[in-house]
């Protein structure tokens, strides 16, 4: 399975030089809790800002600055992408070395094109789980009809 095939293709962006006050709006804009940091005309990734860093790093850290802070100033630059082409399985790996949930998605120029999630991986499995409970329900029902 390739990770390009079970990302979430529909990502909301932001740039180092935007507040984190509009990095806070546009998470609430779009219901969620990351926003993967980009850069140049091709929207590269250079990292990923969540709702937890909003809350360690300035909510429970440097409130009185609040709106004077941008998203590079706490920004982490220690960016995991995958490319498209990787396995799902060497992808969730090295998210589980790294202890990351969500990992923007490259192109093989290094572009924007998804991010790969803890909640696309548990849809994965809730697909998986489903399939195996039809073929074992299947199975009955075919066994039932041999019987009778």
């Amino acid at each position: 399975m390739l990770v390009g095939k079970h990302c979430t293709r529909n990502v909301i962006t932001i740039r180092k030089p935007e507040s984190v006050v509009e990095a806070a709006r546009r998470m609430r804009q779009y219901h969620v809790g990351d926003l993967v940091v980009v850069e140049g005309e091709r929207d590269i990734p250079i990292g990923v800002l969540t709702d937890r860093d909003l809350v360690v790093s300035v909510l429970a850290n440097d409130v009185e600055h609040l709106t004077k802070l941008d998203v590079g100033d706490v920004l982490t630059h220690e960016v995991m992408v995958a490319r498209e082409d990787e396995d799902v399985s060497d992808v969730l790996y090295r998210m589980q070395k790294r202890g990351v949930r969500r990992v923007p998605v490259v192109d093989r120029a290094g572009a924007l094109t998804g991010i790969f999630t803890l909640d696309d991986v548990l849809g994965l499995l809730a697909d998986d789980m489903a399939s195996v409970f039809a073929l074992v329900k299947r199975q009955r029902q075919r066994e039932a009809e041999r019987r009778a």
